[in-house]
């Protein structure tokens, strides 16, 4: 009976279809209909730009920013005309042996745009801040995707936002190059989740691999990503699977490719080569102790400096270093046996991004750098968001956790405030320093240089000196010094100068048998003491000493212009044009060495030439000098009109008319 009953009920069923009631299948608003999600993204990006704004007040410092655009021709010089040639230049050159073209090229398109002086230079503290916030909201949308709650991903991208070691890499224009390289990897990174979530291995592919490669010509730490992808993969399927790692390959293989030019560029320019003495093991150790200081700088940054120097010698902390760290690696090791995913999951992010920049292989002048941490620390970051995800904050304990980290995020708001204004210039910057480090050489030096340029010629004299105290066996500062003295029109000054750049060139060749470095910078320090030679009429001697310059380096162009000038002096005009020839060839863009050479060519009845050079250096520059003696090789020639038109021109801007061009005033 009961079977008859079934099939009745069965067929009635199926005779009623509309009586059937179907559950309807619960929808989850997209991010940009979630109103929640979108008042927290904004939230986080509104915090961390309040944070960072005292950095618009900022100008450039004397470190890295001096070589990386305010003296780098590729981006002062670039302009309409050159653009493409320039744009070419900056993708196959090196800046201070590193190779990072998008990241130079952002700062000739800002030079072109706004300028370089203080005004023009808050458009860039401004795009460093945008670009910083474009990290913190895709951290935020990616803590989502990898299943946090809106609030705890709120406090994953705050942190990531705020955290005091985030400073360098924001205040610091020349490290432009982390928040751009971590814009498009975390972009990259985005993708290939939604990717994963779709069960798609390759899905978001086309989108990746552009974004990738953005990444790694902003800067060489981006190769780290098909590891990030892994230590991903991971964390969703909860074990680690070869295909994963097959799966990377054509990432790996751009890892590989852009890591190795990277690295070859260093080599070349001596960053890799160890000036510490420490053998490879000793480096190991320096390593641990490193990966250990980002990790108590994670909840007390101390002491962040925009230099951290090594020790004279080996200091058996180094050594001790060990015992935490492989402490904390058997905890990781039982942390994945017991599928802790979190732990392994954010230590291995962390890992894969901090590994490279260890010190373990290669030595700059410090064995730390705040700036290493911009995209690692997300890994860890991370773990704090799913902890507190897993708190109850309706419970008074919950309330009291939480309570502490918004007074923790409060206390890490004001240092990085406070941390932003250490970087407003130079001065700030290496008073801060010496502040920490008062036997670091460079700190004196760069502070000293800063006193120069600005006029502060006594206290510059006294850092100088100081400098010297702690070392004498370097040609920098005595170059440096010479410099100062070199600016007075007085022959006791110069005399000064003159021998503290022959001790500069004295040191600096003894070195250069056994350092490629001071090889690399003797060129300049001839160039400067053939200028003083110059200057106190020691003409002979000026020329031999930047003939050795041009031995050395022919492709100074500095020596061109400043023996082009020695040669005008002594009315050896033809050797004049050849210099100011060749360095045109270098730098075709420089309207007053085209000034320089029309009048030369005055000088030897070249007339054609000379109004072809004058024309061309209308092209670049409109300075009054150059109407003056555009005027003149008219005039040798008979074209007063011509020579009148340009007197008028210089009348109607008030330009004093010297003697020879009065006359056609009248």
């Amino acid at each position: 009976m009961a079977s008859k009953k079934s099939k009745k009920a069965k067929q009635k069923n199926t005779q009623h279809p509309k009586t059937q009631v179907s559950p309807r299948k619960a929808t989850v608003p997209g991010f940009w209909k979630d109103k929640t999600k979108l008042l927290l993204s904004f939230l986080a990006l509104l915090i961390t730009f309040l944070v960072f704004s005292d950095a618009l007040n900022n100008t450039w410092v004397s470190w890295d920013d001096d070589r990386n655009f305010m003296e780098n021709e590729w981006v002062q010089n670039i302009n309409a005309s050159n653009f493409w040639e320039y744009t070419v230049n900056i993708f196959t050159s090196n800046v201070i042996g590193g190779y990072n073209p998008l990241t130079v090229w952002t700062f000739a398109l800002e030079n072109l745009t706004f300028g370089s002086d203080d005004a023009g230079l808050r458009w860039w503290h401004l795009n460093n801040i945008l670009l910083h916030l474009i990290c913190v909201f895709l951290v935020f949308r990616i803590a989502l995707l990898l299943k946090l709650k809106p609030l705890p991903a709120f406090l994953v991208a705050v942190l990531f936002g705020i955290h005091p070691m985030r400073v360098e890499s924001v205040a610091w224009l020349t490290e432009r190059k982390d928040v751009l390289f971590a814009a498009f990897y975390f972009g990259a990174l985005f993708y290939y989740i939604k990717a994963r979530l779709k069960g798609k291995e390759y899905g978001n592919i086309a989108i990746i691999i552009p974004l990738f490669i953005l990444s790694l010509f902003s800067k060489i730490q981006a190769v780290s990503l098909p590891l990030s992808m892994i230590a991903i993969d991971y964390y969703l399927s909860g074990k680690f699977e070869w295909k994963s790692i097959l799966s990377k390959i054509p990432y790996f293989v751009l890892s590989i490719l852009i890591g190795s030019i990277g690295y070859l560029i260093l080599s070349e320019e001596g960053v890799t080569s160890d000036s510490t003495g420490f053998n490879f093991i000793q480096r190991l150790f320096v390593g641990s102790w490193s990966y250990l200081i980002y990790l108590v700088k994670l909840i007390y940054p101390y002491e962040m400096s925009p230099l951290y120097p090594y020790p004279s010698s080996f200091e058996n902390k180094f050594y001790l270093s060990a015992i935490p760290f492989f402490t904390l690696v058997g905890a990781l090791v039982f942390a994945w046996m017991k599928k802790a995913k979190i732990w392994v999951f954010g230590f291995l992010f962390f890992t894969f991004n901090i590994m490279f920049v260890l010190q373990i292989i290669g030595a700059g002048q410090g064995f730390t750098a705040d700036r290493f941490t911009y995209v690692p620390y997300f890994g860890l970051f991370f773990i704090m968001g799913y902890f507190y995800q897993k708190l109850d904050v309706k419970k008074l304990w919950g309330k009291i956790v939480s309570g502490l980290i918004v007074l923790y995020l409060a206390l890490f708001c004001w240092m990085t405030y406070q941390q932003i204004g250490i970087w407003r210039n130079s001065y700030s910057l290496w008073t801060y320093t010496i502040g920490l480090y008062p036997k670091t050489k460079v700190t004196w030096g760069n502070r000293a240089n800063w006193l120069r340029d600005n006029g502060y010629r006594t206290q510059a004299l006294a850092d100088y000196s100081h400098r010297l105290t702690l070392g004498s066996d370097d040609p920098e500062p005595f170059n440096s010094r010479g410099k100062l003295y070199f600016q007075s029109q007085h022959s006791d000054t110069l005399n000064l100068a003159l021998s503290d750049y022959k001790t500069a060139v004295n040191l600096a060749r003894s070195k250069a048998k056994v350092n490629q470095s001071y090889k690399d910078k003797l060129p300049e320090y001839l160039v400067n003491l053939g200028s003083t030679y110059a200057r106190l009429g020691y003409n002979a001697e000026a020329i031999k000493t930047f003939t050795e310059a041009e031995q050395l380096n022919p492709k100074n162009r500095n020596i061109y212009f400043n023996r082009s000038i020695t040669y005008h002096n002594i009315g050896d005009y033809s050797a004049e044009i050849k210099d100011l020839e060749t360095y045109l060839k270098f730098d075709p863009y420089n309207g007053m060495m085209w000034i320089n050479l029309g009048a030369a060519y005055r000088l030897t009845n070249q007339f054609a030439q000379g109004e072809n050079a004058f024309a061309r250096a209308k092209k670049y520059t409109q300075i009054p000098n150059l109407y003056i003696e555009e005027a003149r090789i008219f005039i040798a020639q008979g074209k007063f009109d011509q020579a009148k038109a340009n007197v008028r021109i210089l009348v109607q801007n008030g330009i004093q008319l010297p003697s020879d061009l009065a006359v056609l005033a009248n």
